[in-house]
């Protein structure tokens, strides 16, 4: 799941974390957006019948990537009350964890995409794969170009190895 602007240029919103099960999906899920982006907060929010904003934050503190600061509950207008969370990530040990389940993809190795891709007019194309001729680092974009000579744009967690 993308990672939502805000209007200031440092904080980002997660959208909405109760379609997650666990909080080391909600990480995984924002983490390639995040580590692109510059930027220092996110904010997320949790109702009081809901307990995955908790267990979030505890995962954030345990693996140390960062600090979180909360609000306390407010009414939501509708049956809720709403806790927001502001989490100050450290950059260092994300990237850390990330690297920990994606690999490191180099010029010369072989890729193909790991879902269904379509073209721009919407007619499927499949999973391209091909040499990759440029890589950034572990969580940035990567060039690849198929056999016809077909130059295709990825990050990292969106292909394999073959």
């Amino acid at each position: 799941m993308p990672i939502h602007r805000t209007s200031c240029c440092g904080v980002r919103s997660i959208p909405d974390i109760s379609i997650y099960k666990t909080p080391e999906e909600v990480v995984k899920s924002i983490l390639p957006d995040l580590l692109a982006i510059k930027g220092a907060f996110v904010v997320f929010t949790c109702t009081t019948n809901r307990k995955l904003g908790r267990r979030l934050v505890n995962y954030i503190l345990e693996k140390k990537f960062g600090v979180v600061t909360e609000t306390d509950y407010v009414p939501d207008g509708k049956k809720n009350n709403v806790r927001a969370f502001i989490w100050a990530f450290e950059m260092k040990e994300l990237k850390k964890f990330y690297e920990s389940y994606v690999p490191v993809i180099k010029v010369g190795m072989k890729v193909r995409v790991n879902e269904l891709w379509m073209t721009r007019n919407g007619e499927r194309y499949g999973r391209p794969e091909g040499e990759v001729y440029s890589a950034g680092d572990s969580y940035g974009p990567i060039a690849f170009k198929d056999e016809k000579g077909n130059r295709w744009g990825a990050t990292h967690n969106e292909v394999d190895i073959i």
